[in-house]
């Protein structure tokens, strides 16, 4: 799951710290696209920093993944499908995603996440909610905060928190 956690954190945190400092988020009607080169975690966080009237793009998200089973200990392919939208505006970068979550042993469930930059308070936010069940009853529950000082690297929370509900 840690795994999962880093996919949904690093098209934020490239914005915020993977470009050459030639982004000026605060730049009227300019799109972050237009000033860093093309990547693919880059084209998903090109965002434009206009008004807050502005609708979120939305894009699909796939991942797939070998992680542990909080219920058995043993190994099994987490797969995620589903759509992420991203907004931005002057001040903030929010990205909010909705995911349906299979694996491999048989468990299946929805999830949650959202990722807010906050460019002048240069704080990073990402939360993360996911729920599976499998046939037998057995339940699954993620989460996860993280809090960071961007212009520090402070992380002032960092919770973690994976667990087999219901064996």
């Amino acid at each position: 799951m840690k795994r999962l956690i880093l996919a949904f954190a690093l098209p934020l945190m490239l914005v915020l710290l993977g470009c050459d400092g030639s982004i000026s988020p605060t730049a009227p009607d300019e799109t972050l696209a237009a000033q860093q080169p093309a990547t693919s975690v880059g084209a998903v966080s090109s965002v434009g920093a206009t008004s807050a009237a502005s609708a979120p793009i939305s894009f699909p998200i796939f991942e797939e993944f070998d992680d542990v089973n909080f219920c058995t200990g043993e190994v099994h392919t987490v797969t995620i499908t589903g759509t992420a939208w991203l907004h931005a505006n002057r001040n903030n970068t929010v990205i909010r995603s909705d995911r349906t979550i299979t694996t491999s042993s048989g468990f299946e469930g929805r999830g949650h996440s959202t990722q807010v930059v906050n460019i002048s308070g240069n704080i990073f936010k990402l939360t993360l909610n996911d729920m599976l069940t499998q046939s037998s009853g057995a339940k699954i529950r993620v989460q996860f905060v993280l809090v960071v000082d961007t212009s520090s690297g402070t992380v002032h929370v960092g919770q973690f928190s994976g667990s087999c509900v219901r064996p």
